[in-house]
């Protein structure tokens, strides 16, 4: 009996360490978080029988979602015209597949999920960290002066080129920091604040739309739940004068400024005649042109950047050719049609309505963040942004009760 236990918590262990080490490297490589995946899936096989792992899973029907849905990639591949593209995209999704098979089905302490979100802090700001110093070296060694940090040509892309981050989905882990932070009894507040206004200034410069938009709407929910907890009428001018104040900075950052006013400019120039006026439009306006062709079993996985591509050169925009619809569910409607928008409908909602029916704050807003991004962005069409979702999902929906006890 004692050498079974010393075994046991040897391959807790090993699973802990795989769980830091994926969150650590993600950010940085994609082939060393992949190896962190693989072995939180064996750590995660050999803690209990195969057997008691399929009764969970079967009882956990809010995992089930994820392997419809990788299944229904893998089929749609096989009517490609375009196999070999399909196959590798479905390589990428495997997250979807593996994951809430295997971490889905394991049962985390509370000690461990609360150091899982204390070290997705921590490389998260250790990210921003070495984004922001690479950024000065290179102002530094190309005699650049420092009024032009926060403008656009260097700032956005040029932030996260250093870890090959796309800023969408670099936004998304910040503001999945962000939230961690704010609901975590185990910092200290002066800590807390420190590297919250960090993390919110890095968010800031960064310059992604929809991470500030999503920002905002965060920071406004957990003050009102602490406004309401502590019925004081000082926190409500304090929220009042912050909420100006962010505004007023978002202003007067030069990178944040452009791209909000040349998104509202592009947007009412937008016309059928001027569809470019706007490219996120036009990734909207090709998708709904393929869809409305093959609505109910889509175009399969492996075509869908041809099609893209032709819609682009009729409307003479060659400067998108293999861009994405910016939206996942039009993404998942025009590979697998009606059964993949509801699949992956049902992969966004399940997380987020459990999360918020266990008032579990944090990851309510987090699952939130994931469904409004989806709108304008083909989160899963990326493997940053399947191993992420998958992750968290998988590691909530495998255990429901983290961080209840602290925040109901």
């Amino acid at each position: 009996m004692i050498p079974h236990i010393a075994l046991k918590k040897y391959r807790i262990a090993l699973l802990e360490c795989c769980l830091y080490g994926f969150l650590l490297s993600y950010p940085y490589s994609i082939p060393w978080s992949n190896g962190f995946i693989l072995g939180i899936c064996l750590f995660s096989a050999l803690l209990s029988p195969i057997r008691v792992k399929l009764d969970k899973f079967r009882r956990m029907k809010g995992l089930w979602a994820y392997p419809i849905y990788f299944i229904l990639l893998l089929i749609a591949s096989l009517w490609s015209i375009d196999r070999d593209y399909g196959l590798r995209f479905v390589e990428s999704s495997l997250p979807f597949m593996i994951l809430p098979l295997f971490l889905g089905t394991v049962d985390l302490t509370h000690a461990i999920t609360n150091r899982v979100q204390n070290v997705l802090i921590l490389s998260t700001t250790l990210a921003i960290t070495y984004c922001l110093a690479s950024n000065v070296l290179f102002f530094l060694s190309n005699d650049i002066n420092f009024k032009y940090f926060f403008y656009w040509e260097y700032a956005y892309r040029q932030l996260t080129s250093y870890i090959d981050f796309h800023p969408t989905y670099f936004s998304i882990l910040i503001l999945i920091a962000i939230l961690f932070l704010l609901y975590s009894n185990a910092i200290r507040l002066s800590a807390k604040i420190i590297l919250t206004i960090y993390l919110v200034a890095f968010l800031i410069i960064l310059g992604s739309k929809i991470g500030i938009l999503m920002l905002i709407c965060c920071i406004n929910i957990v003050a009102i739940q602490t406004i309401s907890k502590h019925r004081t009428r000082y926190l409500l001018v304090l929220l009042v004068l912050a909420n100006l104040g962010t505004l007023l900075i978002l202003y007067k950052t030069p990178v944040t400024y452009w791209r909000f006013r040349m998104a509202v400019e592009n947007f009412y120039n937008y016309s059928d005649k001027t569809p470019t006026a706007d490219y996120r439009l036009l990734h909207w306006t090709c998708s709904c042109g393929i869809i409305t062709k093959n609505p109910i079993l889509g175009v399969g996985t492996g075509d869908t950047p041809h099609l893209m591509n032709e819609c682009y050169g009729t409307y003479g925009a060659p400067e998108l050719l293999n861009f994405n619809a910016h939206n996942q569910y039009l993404e998942s409607w025009m590979k697998l049609g009606i059964p993949g928008l509801i699949a992956i409908l049902l992969c966004l909602a399940i997380p987020y309505t459990k999360s918020v029916v266990n008032q579990n704050y944090p990851f309510a807003l987090i699952f939130g963040v994931f469904l409004c991004v989806s709108l304008v962005e083909s989160i899963f069409s990326v493997q940053k942004g399947v191993a992420l979702f998958s992750f968290l999902a998988a590691l909530y929906l495998g255990n429901p009760q983290i961080m209840i006890k602290k925040h109901k």
